[in-house]
């Protein structure tokens, strides 16, 4: 089980100065626009996920509103091979 925020990925203060490596569009219900969200991935994800999926299955969780979640989550697992 992984914990979502601050260790598969850190979400930034701010996207346009603190040079994430991805921004993502993260559409809220009660928002009109997206949120431009600046993501931090953990280095070597793939590889962990990989190897954590061969032996376990793998569950990803935040406190976080699942409409943040998803999107991240697709980010990082666009084929749904790890979570």
């Amino acid at each position: 089980m992984f914990d979502l925020d601050e260790t598969l990925i850190h979400c930034v203060d701010d996207a346009e100065t603190d040079s994430p490596d991805v921004i993502i569009p993260i559409k809220f219900s009660d928002d009109p626009e997206p949120v431009m969200a600046g993501i931090n991935i953990r280095p070597h994800i793939v590889e962990c996920l990989q190897t954590a999926n061969k032996y376990f299955q793998v569950i990803v969780f935040t406190a976080s509103e699942q409409e943040y979640a998803d999107p991240i989550i697709n980010y990082i697992d666009p084929e749904n091979k790890y979570f």
